[in-house]
């Protein structure tokens, strides 16, 4: 079955009287606030460039080991300002693990739009 969304919108040729379109006792929408409740099956609005981006940092963001991308600018600053070699070489280690998740997910959904073929040859490429 299909999903219903809702919105309200401002009827035309409305002013709204104010910022309650409301009834300040049931909840519901009042008659004469200049406001309509519209129902559609369509589905949610399209999203914008912008809500797209968002989700798809988040996305990246919010996977656990993607927390440790944090050991990146430092494993750069350890080689700039000389922290020695052992803070060096263990903050660039943690810092390849979640690069490695990243190439991994790039690949494979980069291969699943190019046919099972092009699709190996990339991910073995990437792989290694």
């Amino acid at each position: 079955p299909p999903a219903m969304y809702a919105r309200v919108e401002q009827r035309a040729g409305c002013a709204a009287a104010g910022p309650q379109p409301f009834h300040p006792k049931g909840g519901s929408l009042r008659a004469d606030a200049g406001f309509r409740l519209v129902v559609s099956l369509d589905g949610p609005p399209a999203r914008t460039w912008l809500a797209r981006q968002r989700a798809g940092l988040k996305d990246i963001f919010l996977q656990p080991v993607n927390f440790l991308l944090i050991f990146v600018p430092l494993g750069i600053c350890a080689g700039v300002f000389d922290w020695g070699p052992l803070s060096e070489f263990s903050l660039n280690f943690l810092a390849i693990v979640p690069l490695a998740a990243v190439l991994g997910e790039t690949t494979e959904a980069i291969a699943s739009h190019m046919g099972q073929t092009a699709g190996g040859l990339l991910n073995a490429t990437f792989g290694n």
